[in-house]
């Protein structure tokens, strides 16, 4: 088995690895972006200090609530690697004004494994807003992230 790479772009309209839900601004704490990593997959990106000049990866993230406003700069956001019956780590904690540092994810790199064929036991990565105090459809939640796929042929 081999695995290649190809770098690609991941946004809220790809089904395969992208679960987007709505927020109630009654909720406490709400995943509203899974990253799901697929069987036979693996998804990577390297922490800022490997990458060259002429690879650069990127995390985008725009969230308005249901009048077209965007979020207040300091509603607050876990970022969390779930690896399913085995460990949860966090990875960022912190307001959304964070987010226009686009290389805060990156720092130690990240990586997800789709080793299994049931999806809830792959790895993710879960975005969770913590009480929002607005509503937001998730048709206002955008967001892209730059990734290293590596797909595994046998």
């Amino acid at each position: 088995m081999n695995w290649f790479r190809e770098k690609i772009n991941i946004n809220q309209d790809m089904e395969k690895f992208v679960i987007i839900s709505s927020v109630n601004k009654k909720d406490l704490h709400t995943d509203i972006i899974k990253l799901i990593c697929p069987i036979r997959y693996r998804i990577t990106v390297p922490g800022t200090k490997i990458w060259t000049i002429n690879e650069q990866y990127s995390f985008y993230l725009n969230i308005t609530d249901e009048n077209g406003n965007l979020l207040n700069e300091t509603t607050r956001f876990i970022i969390t690697k779930i690896k399913p019956y085995e460990d949860v780590i966090q990875m960022f904690r912190g307001v959304y004004r964070d987010f226009k540092d686009v290389n805060f994810i990156f720092k130690y790199g990240l990586q997800l494994n789709g080793d299994y064929e049931y999806p809830e036991m792959n790895q993710h990565l879960d975005i969770a807003i913590i009480k929002p105090y607005v509503n937001i459809p998730k048709e206002n939640i955008k967001f892209n992230i730059d990734v290293d796929l590596w797909i595994k042929k046998e």
